[in-house]
Order: C-alpha cells, then structure tokens, then sequence
C-alpha cells in the first residue's frame, strides 16, 4: 500500500488484512459493553504475549515506523480475528458452526488442488503478472515428479496443514451430517485435498490427529486397532499396484524421497 510524506511504504497491504478489516473489523467495533474485554479470558494473556514478543524480536534488525506497521498488520491479521472469534463463539452449537463454515470453505480449495496435481498446472499462479501483484509465494514445486499443489494457499506446506486442521473439524461436526453419502464425500473431499500437495508433515499431522480423537472417544483401544489393521489393507493395496512403489516413497519416514528433508 503506498504511503505519503516521509513514509515510503504505509503497510503491507494482502487479502488476510483485507479481509480483516473488511468483515472482522466491523463486527470488533459492534461489541458491546457487557462482552467479555480483553483479559478476562486466560487465553488472551498467551495471544498478547506472542504478538509482543514478534515485535520486540524485530526491534533491533528495523526503524521504528516499520515496528509501528508491523504492529498495524499483526492486529489486523492475529488479535481482530482472535478478538472477534474468541468472543462470537460462546456455546458448543455456534462452535460446531463456525467449524462447518470452514470445513466447506476448504472444499473448493480441496478439489482445486486436486485438479492441479493432476494437471501439473497451478491455476493460481498467473494472477501475480495479471494483477501485477507478486509475492515469494506461488511457485512450482514438485516431489518424486509429481506437482505439489498449492490451491490458493501460495504453498503446498500451507494447504496441506489448512486441510488438516480441516479435518480435524469435520471429525467434530460429522455426527451433525445426517445423509451418509454427504458424510462420505465430505470426507473425500478433504481427503483429495490432502493428498494434492503431497507434503509430508500435513500426512503426519492429520495421523495424529485422527489416532487422538479415536483415543479420546469411546472404545478407544478397538476403534485404534481398526484403524492399524485398515491401514495395513491400504498398504497391501498400495503396493500391489503398478506405482506403489512411488506411493510408498511419499510416506514420512517409510520412503526415500527427500529424506533429507525429514533428518532436517
């Protein structure tokens, strides 16, 4: 965003504070009075604490106007969304819908990605010269040959943990979706969207996440070995087939492919 005087630049200016300040922004100066301020809930003082330390980290390497912009775009894109959301969900019915509103707005994001690894295109990568707006983001990368998928994420890392954390909600709202066959291509969906950008620590991510959640409900110990023994069916599968080979070298600390980048 260009500035004036003698600041050259005013602040950084992408669609994450775009969409700050034009949706959430709104609903911060629309709190009441009688809603919980900052520093009546125990998470506040954690979230306060991060947003200082960036700042007081960068105080040494940068002028004090670019810590004042810092300062502009760390509370628009960290403590607004947190504020309002932190508040806005008070009940276990408005939490389960703010987490299905996520879940289908990753669906899209999903079935892109999906479309580009199979493509080998990137569909977004184009709008940097159309729109003249670049970024470090964006570019192709591949593993094995195979295109890591970005969606509109920029990278492959960040798609990979958005549809993660995509999951994580689905496996809470799921009981909510009545028609099994919704269920199940919910599921799918996501499933496709995690595969597309093939990136390991998203895999390994979603496996926890999923080996938890089973542990914490009920049968715990029977749902978990269901889940080994429907893996090892997957693998058997997996390696059956004429490409298995190269499937198996995708799986963190099982296959050769970058290993170097899981000893890193």
């Amino acid at each position: 965003m260009p500035g004036f005087g003698i600041m050259n630049q005013l602040m950084q200016v992408d669609y994450l504070v775009i969409l700050s300040a034009g949706l959430l922004l709104v609903a911060y100066f629309t709190f009441k009075s009688n809603d919980l301020a900052f520093g009546r809930v125990k998470t506040d003082l954690f979230v306060a604490s991060y947003l200082l330390l960036n700042l007081i980290l960068n105080m040494g390497a940068t002028t004090v106007t670019d810590i004042l912009r810092q300062a502009v775009v760390l509370y628009l894109t960290y403590f607004v969304p947190y504020f309002v959301i932190s508040r806005l969900i008070k009940d276990k019915q408005s939490l389960k819908i703010t987490f299905a509103a996520f879940m289908i707005a990753c669906f899209p994001a999903a079935l892109i990605g999906f479309f580009e690894a199979i493509k080998g295109w990137l569909m977004y990568s184009s709008l940097q010269s159309a729109l003249k707006q670049y970024w470090s983001f964006g570019g192709y990368l591949s593993r094995d040959g195979a295109l890591r998928a970005t969606s509109s994420f920029g990278h492959s890392i960040a798609f990979g943990y958005t549809m993660t954390i995509a999951l994580g909600m689905y496996l809470f709202v799921q009981n909510t979706i009545k028609q099994k066959m919704v269920r199940f291509a919910a599921l799918g969906i996501l499933m496709l969207g995690m595969i597309a950008p093939i990136s390991r620590g998203p895999w390994v991510g979603a496996a926890l996440l999923v080996t938890v959640y089973l542990y914490l409900g009920k049968n715990a110990i029977s749902n978990i070995l269901k889940l080994v023994m429907a893996s090892m069916v997957v693998l058997a599968f997996t390696i059956a087939l004429p490409f298995g080979d190269k499937i198996i070298n995708l799986i963190p600390f099982v296959g050769k492919t970058d290993s170097q980048n899981l000893d890193y």
